[in-house]
């Protein structure tokens, strides 16, 4: 795994440009997919500079979000990883409040174990970063978070 996205995302760009796809993608949690015809979308986008425009902003956008997740599972502490993934989870979902992946596939994603994650989580939790509602959803506070990022190698 590389990285989690969300709503609005766009997986598969490369076969718009006539290249075979870099990634395939899984589902962490139930959602909804709308798949459409690599050709279509090129052929639209020739009739219409908006479309064009915009396709290329949802690429950079996705080649962004990787650089991103890169960045996160680097580093060098569990907690870190898990803390910096919080921020992207919350980036994609567009807003504070964001739906967990399960722990076991938060772990697989940031190369650790369940457990890990779950001590990461609780931590975050005493540390005023994070707010747990429910086992699935946590509240993301941005500056508690940031500020404790800053201080983590």
């Amino acid at each position: 795994p590389v990285g989690i996205f969300g709503q609005g995302t766009i997986v598969g760009m490369c076969g718009y440009f006539g290249q075979p796809n870099q990634l395939a993608a899984v589902a962490a949690t139930s959602g909804r997919c709308c798949e459409i015809s690599a050709h279509a979308v090129a052929s639209l986008a020739r009739k219409d500079q908006k479309v064009w425009d915009q396709i290329g902003q949802a690429y950079c956008d996705t080649i962004g979000l990787l650089a991103k997740w890169t960045v996160a599972i680097r580093r060098p502490h569990i907690a870190g990883r898990v803390a910096s993934s919080l921020c992207l989870l919350s980036e994609v979902h567009r807003s504070l409040t964001v739906p967990l992946p399960s722990h076991m596939a938060l772990a697989h994603l940031l190369g650790t174990t369940r457990e890990s994650v779950a001590r990461a989580l609780a931590l975050l939790e005493v540390e005023g970063c994070i707010t747990r509602q429910g086992g699935r959803v946590c509240a993301v506070m941005p500056a508690p978070l940031a500020q404790w990022l800053s201080r983590q190698p």
